[in-house]
């Protein structure tokens, strides 16, 4: 992955800074990574300059997964409403262990 270091960073009294990163790229592709909170400050704002010979064909960038869509991968699926009622149902009979201050491991969710 290519770093840009940034080279000029102005900040403002209200919150709001200006950040140029500058620096050779070899390849195609640069890749800069931001939090979700940031990207919509960042959309309305980034410009992308090219000073050599190449061109910028474009700027591509993942849309954030919604909760769903990340807990779809997940072998335990929560309603909102019984969260934690679902949550037991689903780890029943799984090897669990709890552990206590003086107390050895013990199976919590029943099963062997």
């Amino acid at each position: 992955m290519i770093h840009l270091p940034i080279a000029h960073m102005t900040l403002y009294k209200h919150g709001v800074g200006y950040f140029r990163r500058r620096g050779p790229v070899e390849g195609e592709a640069i890749k800069l990574i931001f939090r979700r909170e940031e990207m919509d400050d960042l959309l309305k704002s980034l410009t992308v300059l090219d000073h050599g010979q190449g061109q910028v064909r474009g700027v591509d960038y993942e849309t954030p997964q919604s909760q769903a869509e990340r807990l779809a991968g997940n072998s335990v699926v929560l309603d909102d409403t019984r969260s934690l009622r679902d949550l037991l149902i689903a780890l029943r009979d799984a090897a669990s262990n709890c552990w206590a201050a003086t107390a050895a491991p013990k199976s919590v969710f029943g099963g062997p």
